[in-house]
């Protein structure tokens, strides 16, 4: 008996030998009309909070609300940082709060039925004598290729870009940079190294100084990285805004530019062209009356390398409005606001198809900005939280084609009994195509990122086994 147990485990081995590829047959992992599935494991890195008074990461799901079901949600300071302080979600929450190691990159990790849709922003606030406002950020997954505008490094404004390694390997970066007056060839672009899980601070003005509407972009060559860009302004020796430039969308022909902040403050379009061949962009404003072609700047010339900025105050007025560039050549473009003393920007943004979680700042208000990026628009569904998953109140926003609408928020006064918002979650239907941003405003300042809906579904590896002879 032990003999033929000895025999069946070695035709056991041979058989997985011969299934994990030997020279008679194959292993087809992944083919075509592969299986997907829902999403089991997340992480999210969230960048450092540097010269922070007040900092805080707001994590959660829009898939485990009303559930309780296994998974875990766990924010914790990256491996190589030092800190070892974490925090882990109870049964009894949807959304976790961590308020410690603001200097540090955070991991935010989700399993189980915590992992589809897992989104997280760290937020924080300055109020020193360099640096002063509010400032929003997303935590996102490493990725190849980033890029930003409109990166400032004039006189008074200091912008530095942060780049995080979370990976255990090194990770190595290049710059492209794009100014008004073409591609800017500085040393030391090349060849960047991001040692494993540590983060880099790189000053702009190093490398292309002077300039007040640069476009970077990153792209890693080894490895993978998490990147943004912090930009803070002086007015003499007064401190006067505080902006953390989320990335834009990648070069394309054709670009939808969430909408801009609305208000009275300054207000420019911003468009950069990453080839090497002249571009020729025809310029649409999305308004919140729908769409129309300025006479004032229907066709923008772009030189190659080149970025331009655009003052368009007087051509939006008070309006809240988005753009739809198209070009022969790629492009990327973004806005620039400014309101009272602080700042901010709105890039190009992915479609919002599907479910988007946004936690909320405290005793901020929010507006949530939609553009509809084709004619067909589609319909936005605003569901609110509160902190155990209760839900508060649903609100429908229909977004027609090619025009701007928005969703906004403000706190309770603190006497109200009922729970606050904690977050809300965000659906926008298959029917059409939707791009928004979220804009954030307090007594420290206004900040603006661009909404991304979350990762709900992974591609199931299938291993085929198949005979040699039946292959193609």
């Amino acid at each position: 008996m032990r003999r033929g147990i000895v025999i069946l485990a070695a035709l056991v081995v041979s058989v997985l030998a011969v299934v994990a590829g030997s020279g008679d047959h194959r292993v087809v992992t992944s083919p075509p009309g592969s299986k997907t599935g829902p999403v089991h494991h997340g992480v999210l890195t969230c960048p450092p909070a540097v010269w922070a008074d007040t900092a805080r990461v707001l994590a959660g799901s829009p898939s485990s609300v009303g559930r309780s079901g296994a998974g875990s949600l766990t924010i914790a300071p990256t491996a190589s940082s030092g800190a070892r302080v974490s925090a882990r979600l109870t049964s009894a929450q949807q959304m976790l709060g961590y308020p410690r190691h603001p200097n540090v990159p955070l991991d935010v990790v989700a399993t189980g039925d915590r992992a589809p849709g897992v989104a997280a922003l760290r937020w924080w606030t300055a109020a020193s004598k360099t640096r002063r406002g509010l400032t929003v950020a997303p935590c996102g997954a490493p990725g190849r290729h980033w890029w930003f505008q409109p990166v400032d490094t004039s006189v008074g404004t200091t912008s530095r870009l942060v780049v995080t390694n979370p990976a255990s390997t090194v990770a190595v970066v290049d710059l492209r940079l794009f100014g008004p007056n073409g591609p800017v060839d500085a040393v030391g672009r090349r060849g960047i190294a991001i040692a494993p899980g540590t983060t880099r601070q790189l000053s702009l003005a190093t490398f292309a100084p002077g300039v007040d509407a640069l476009t970077v972009g990153v792209v890693a060559t080894s490895g993978l990285v998490v990147a943004g860009v912090e930009t803070s302004v002086r007015n003499g020796l007064t401190p006067s805004g505080l902006e953390w430039l989320a990335p834009t969308s990648e070069p394309a022909t054709d670009v939808v530019v969430n909408p801009v902040v609305r208000g009275r403050g300054q207000r420019h379009l911003v468009i950069a062209n990453a080839t090497s061949e002249s571009a020729v962009v025809q310029v649409e404003v999305l308004g919140s009356d729908g769409p129309f072609q300025p006479t004032a700047l229907r066709s923008v010339e772009i030189p190659p390398g080149t970025t331009v900025s655009e003052d368009v105050r007087r051509l939006l007025r008070r309006d809240a409005a988005g753009w739809r560039l198209t070009a022969n050549t790629r492009i990327v473009a973004s806005t620039s606001s400014t309101a009272g003393s602080d700042l901010a920007t709105s890039g190009a943004g992915p479609s919002l198809e599907g479910s988007t979680f946004v936690p909320l700042v405290q005793r901020a208000k929010l507006a949530a900005r939609f553009v509809g990026a084709t004619r067909r628009g589609g319909m936005v569904t605003v569901t609110s939280y509160d902190r155990e998953g209760n839900r508060l109140r649903v609100t429908r926003l229909a977004v027609p084609g090619r025009t701007a609408r928005a969703w906004t928020y403000a706190p309770p006064p603190k006497r109200r009994s009922r729970p606050p918002t904690a977050y809300v979650v965000i659906n926008v239907g298959a029917e059409g195509d939707v791009r928004g941003d979220l804009t954030v405003r307090s007594s420290a300042g206004i900040a603006s990122t661009p909404l991304s809906p979350g990762v709900f579904e992974q591609v199931v590896p299938q291993v085929v086994y198949r005979p040699e002879s039946v292959l193609p």
